[in-house]
């Protein structure tokens, strides 16, 4: 499966370089249909954004909606869209987190899918992380293939995280797509500020292999907005709606002694293709630069403009403003707070976890405060019981001091050389710091050098690809020798089979398959002719077996199943008739008897009646009431009478036999009886007929299968194969010859393969030493580059001799020592005509030597420098020549600790004294 992963979307209203309201806003809408788009090219199934979704944690409502419509479009196109959550969309910025700490998880979507340490099982294993503090990968069982993250990592920090859980890592949080080692950066996929890469990137990846690649997000730059730096101020702003640009002024180079001019990067170019074509590298010369980008030069040039300095030591409060071109003293005893005010001033630039052991005893607080101009930008930095940082009027903001440490190390890289800008007290000269290794180093910073780094640097990377892939073709080499030699191994076992017997055993071979092709030939003849044979037998008895149940008197039988017939339905008849008189006799009786019964009731109760009597309460009745009732009663008396009469005629119809019981019901069953005997005569009869009809169709069919089936006889007795006996040893014949033919197929086959792979062989050896060939290019190359190489050499020399004068000489030396290149960079004093190298000179002619380097090291301008009581080693002689060479340095603020009051070249004098209670005191004199 692909999917598309992307990361440090950071969305937000930017109300920087809009071209117009929300249009930066809206990139963020442009940018879900990019991904969209990426996607469906690389038939990406799910899409995974590995943390900051948003610029801020608590974001607006308009940003809230915007993340909605961000996070919907992507899960309307993609199968499942996961991800997990950087420092930019978590309130906790602990290591305990949870899913409510982000506004990220509101839209429930089906296929929004939180990865915080799930795993992905399948061909390969992969974990996803939040960010966190600590890293900690302990909820890792074992290793995985891969681990999603954000993960701060760059060349200078990285945080700790244990590298035996995975093999690769891709993360986000590092806003360009650097890749160190295992750790993959995706990169940002649209520029936010200055700070992040132009080229917005993502990466597709192939969960079955690991295999990534980076891909340009706006590669034709139709789509989003880009800025950029310019040293024209007329260029600054938009050039178009997707093109903002930023002034930057250059940095000054030409030296102040227009007698030493500054070696310039185009005689440098000439000297690089000079070497690289004398030793044959101008190819490899010209891709390595082609393929450098975001190199950058350190800008030593940090304008110091004040500095207050709150219970450092001695300190309570001090404040003291700097202008440019200031060359300021502090004069004072022992313990007066000189160091003090220099050690707080290197404090408040270097790392700050000594200041709180710094802390005075005469204040509850200390804070270190710098104010100073750096790039054109006005920067105020904070450190002690607090850290802040804030950049032309807006304040940075940090989850804890590590992280503003860095990103100072990030924002003023002049940090990492801070040992230059301060000569340490008690030192009489800076040989310590001033090695020839340390010089070199110095001179590639200030003089712009550092291409030669990133040309060797790139060489490196260029050279450890190449070792890559020749060690890969060194394995296929071993690989395919091995199987090169299991073959001949094979080939050699089969050394006595002859190849040139194959033709003679095919046709062997042949002979015994005609063989027996001829012998199965007869016995399908004959088996055929044998199974017609016995199926014309078996249909003549058949046809025999339907002729014998054909001789029966066909018409007999159907005359007489008529005569049955015509009896069973006569019996029907009789049958039907029986037994409704039987029916009609039962009712009859029935009815008469109970007629009679009330005719009997009625008569009673005229009696009552005549007698004056109720029949039904039994009470006298009136006369008028008797005559009443006797006419009701004798009215119904005479209507039974007649119906009586009426049934006892009918019931005269039958004779005294029929009215005898168990007459009909006898007379009935042996109905019953005989219909069944001629219902069973005429099924009987019926089948017989039946079974005739179908013998005589199944005789017709079986007379017409027989006069095919003879037919088929004539036919295979008119074609007649004669018969064939094979050998008795036929199979062991064909078995040997089997045998035989397979070992020579698979001598050939080894033979083939062999051909083969002594062919990809030659093909990877071929690609071997092509490769081989350009690994010692490349280092040949990088050798050349290298802070040892011949062309840092030749720059050196030529720096050596323009920095050299009567009274100094600079000379550049070099050699091989246990197989690797080395150069010195050594100084030679002119003491009374004789130069003397910088090893055997006194502290005083020392300290000329080491303020000369640096006078001359400053190529570009230095922003500040502090002795810390340097000069106090200095006779009459040489102190006025280290001042002169301090004075012309092109440094824009000085500044001396000395006890010397005698010093005149200054704007500033401070005389720093303790009070009675041990505290500093500061006065302007």
């Amino acid at each position: 499966m692909k999917v598309l992963i992307t990361a440090d979307i950071h969305l937000g209203e930017y109300n920087d370089y809009n071209y117009s309201k929300n249009f930066r806003l809206n990139q963020f809408d442009k940018l879900a249909d990019r991904l969209i788009e990426l996607g469906k090219q690389y038939s990406c199934e799910e899409v995974w954004i590995l943390g900051d979704f948003l610029r801020v944690p608590n974001s607006k409502s308009r940003i809230q909606h915007k993340l909605k419509n961000f996070i919907k479009k992507l899960c309307n196109e993609f199968t499942y869209v996961r991800y997990i959550l950087g420092q930019h969309d978590l309130d906790s910025k602990s290591d305990n987190q949870d899913i409510e700490d982000t506004i990220v998880s509101i839209p429930e979507l089906g296929n929004f899918i939180y990865m915080d340490k799930q795993f992905i099982e399948g061909t390969k294993r992969i974990a996803f992380a939040n960010w966190t503090p600590s890293q900690d990968l302990s909820w890792i069982d074992g290793k995985v293939d891969l681990l999603c993250g954000h993960y701060t990592k760059s060349t200078l920090f990285g945080q700790d995280i244990d590298e035996s859980k995975f093999d690769l890592m891709i993360h986000g949080d590092i806003h360009n797509d650097q890749v160190l080692g295992k750790f993959i950066s995706v990169g940002n996929p649209i520029q936010h500020d200055f700070s992040s890469q132009s080229e917005g990137t993502c990466i597709i990846l192939d969960t079955d292999t690991i295999e990534w690649k980076h891909i340009k997000i706006d590669e034709d730059h139709t789509r989003f907005l880009r800025m950029y730096y310019t040293d024209n101020p007329n260029l600054e702003g938009f050039s178009d709606e997707l093109t903002y640009y930023k002034y930057r002024p250059p940095i000054q180079k030409e030296l102040s002694d227009v007698n030493k001019p500054l070696i310039n990067w185009k005689d440098i170019d000439d000297l690089i293709i000079k070497i690289t074509s004398d030793k044959g590298l101008l190819n490899i010369h010209d891709e390595i630069k082609s393929s450098i980008i975001n190199q950058s030069d350190i800008d030593f040039d940090v304008q110091l403009r004040s500095l207050d300095i709150h219970g450092y030591r001695s300190v309570v409060d001090f404040h003291i403003d700097f202008t440019e071109g200031d060359r300021v003293i502090l004069l004072g005893n022992n313990g007066s707070g000189k160091s003090s005010i220099l050690n707080a001033l290197k404090s408040g630039f270097d790392k700050s976890r000594y200041i709180q052991y710094e802390k005075s005893d005469l204040t509850d607080s200390v804070l270190i405060t710098i104010k100073f101009v750096y790039q054109n930008k006005f920067v105020e930095l904070t450190k002690g019981d607090y850290f802040r940082l804030v950049i032309d009027g807006d304040e940075l903001k940090y989850n804890n001091k590590t992280e503003f440490e860095n990103d100072l190390i990030e924002k003023f890289p002049f940090i990492k050389y801070l040992d230059i800008f301060f000569i340490a007290a008690g030192s009489s000269n800076l040989s310590s710091q001033l090695s020839s290794a340390r010089c070199i180093e110095l001179l590639s910073k200030f003089y712009r050098l550092d291409t030669l780094t990133y040309l060797s640097n790139k060489a490196n990377d260029r050279l450890n690809e190449e070792l890559s892939k020749l060690r890969d073709k060194q394995r296929d080499l071993d690989k395919t020798q091995g199987a090169i030699n299991i073959v001949d191994t094979r080939i050699q076992e089969l050394s006595e089979v002859d190849l040139t017997e194959e033709t003679k055993l095919l046709s062997e071979l042949n002979e015994c398959n005609e063989l027996r092709n001829k012998r199965d030939e007869y016995l399908n003849w004959n088996n055929s002719y044998k199974a017609i044979v016995a199926r014309c037998s078996e249909l003549e008895t058949i046809i025999n077996t339907y002729a014998s149940r054909l001789e029966l008197d066909i018409d007999s039988l159907k005359s007489r199943y008529n005569a049955v017939n015509k009896e069973i339905a006569e019996i029907d008849e009789s049958l039907e008739l029986q037994s409704s008189r039987f029916n009609k006799l039962v009712q009859l009786t029935k009815s008469n008897n109970t007629t009679l019964e009330e005719a009997t009731k009625i008569r009673e109760q005229v009696k009552s009646i005549d007698n004056g009597i109720c029949p039904t309460c039994g009470a006298k009745l009136t006369s008028a009431k008797l005559e009443s009732k006797r006419a009701e009663l004798m009215d119904v008396f005479n209507r039974l009478k007649s119906s009586y009469e009426s049934q006892i005629a009918e019931l005269n119809s039958y004779s005294n036999n029929e009215k005898s019981d168990g007459y009909f019901k006898k007379l009935l069953d042996e109905l019953k009886v005989l219909r069944k005997t001629k219902s069973d005569e005429s099924s009987l009869i019926f089948n017989k007929i039946s079974q005739y009809e179908l013998a005589k169709s199944d005789k017709e069919t079986y007379d017409r299968k027989l006069a095919a089936a003879e037919s088929e006889k004539i036919e295979l007795e008119s074609h007649k194969i004669e018969e064939v006996i094979l050998p008795y040893n036929l199979s062991e014949t064909e078995d040997d010859l089997r045998n035989k033919l397979n070992l020579i197929n698979h001598k050939k086959d080894y033979i083939s393969q062999k051909s083969n792979l002594e062919s990809e062989y030659n093909s990877i050896l071929s690609e071997y030493n092509e490769i081989d060939k350009l690994v010692e290019r490349y280092n040949d190359y990088m050798l050349l580059m290298s802070n040892t190489g011949e062309v840092i050499e030749e720059v050196l020399k030529r720096l050596a001799t323009k920095f050299s004068s009567n009274e100094l000489k600079y000379e550049v030396s070099s050699g091989v020592s246990y197989n690797k290149r080395w150069i010195s960079f050594d100084t030679y004093y002119n003491v009374k005509g004789n130069w003397r190298i910088y090893s055997s000179l006194s502290s005083g002619q020392k300290q000329i030597c080491d303020l000369d380097f640096l006078s001359n090291l400053f190529a570009t301008k230095m922003g500040f420098l502090v002795l810390d009581e340097y000069l106090r080693h200095l006779d009459e002689n040489n102190f006025p020549k280290c001042m002169d060479i301090l004075m012309k340095m092109k440094v824009g603020v000085m500044i001396i600790a000395t006890h010397d009051i005698n010093i005149t070249n200054y704007t500033k004098r401070i005389l720093l004294e303790l009070n009675d209670k041990g505290e500093t005191i500061s006065k302007i004199l």
